[in-house]
């Protein structure tokens, strides 16, 4: 049995979710797109691939998985129901299955809490959208922010930020992701001067 990579298993669920229209594919997606388009028998060859992958984890190894964590990581993701028995072929792969579904699990918390902080502003967008908000307010909100509001902001004059060269999006840009820029300039400066030092220290020799 040849273990599938990252590559193919994420183009075929890119597939699914484009024949789907769906932007989050799991594993009622491929039973619903079998319905759909009973000739693809997708989950078919999936549930066949699993079979073989159980009996192919009991002839493996402890700690021998690496070709199989793909394909491992991805029924987990995927909701597949057959996850369990995969667990209860290899020791070794029961761990990796722990250890993934707790990621997802983080996952799922960290996009709840995204959703709810997105909710949060928006009613407080709502409280505030009948009179003109402060620039500290749209800080807050994480609003877009115009060139001078950002000059503001930011504690940089016209040329820095001229210099700085941030990415905007219609005049505008977040605060936040000014920020993101800055550091990623700071870096980017930091290994040129530590490629430069090399180049000298290299000469001198």
């Amino acid at each position: 049995m040849s273990w599938p990579g990252h590559e193919l298993l994420e183009l075929v669920e890119a597939d699914v979710g484009s024949l789907s229209a769906k932007n989050r594919v799991s594993w009622k997606t491929f039973r619903r797109l079998d319905t759909r388009l009973p000739s693809l028998r997708l989950a078919l060859r999936f549930d066949n691939l699993v079979n073989r992958a159980v009996a192919r984890l009991k002839q493996t190894r402890q700690g021998r998985l690496q070709d199989a964590k793909p394909l491992i990581h991805w029924l987990v993701r995927m909701g597949h129901p057959k996850v369990e028995e995969l667990a209860g072929a290899n020791r070794a792969a029961a761990l990796v299955i722990r250890k993934q579904i707790r990621l997802e699990q983080h996952a799922r918390r960290e996009k709840q809490k995204e959703r709810a902080r997105a909710r949060k502003q928006r009613e407080r967008l709502k409280k505030v959208r009948y009179r003109k908000l402060t620039l500290e307010e749209k800080v807050a909100l994480n609003m877009p922010l115009s060139a001078s509001e950002l000059r503001k902001a930011a504690g940089y004059g016209r040329r820095a930020i001229k210099r700085i060269n941030p990415p905007l999006a219609g005049g505008k840009i977040r605060l936040h992701d000014f920020w993101k820029h800055v550091e990623k300039l700071r870096s980017q400066a930091i290994a040129r001067l530590a490629k430069q030092k090399k180049l000298r220290q290299k000469n001198v020799t």
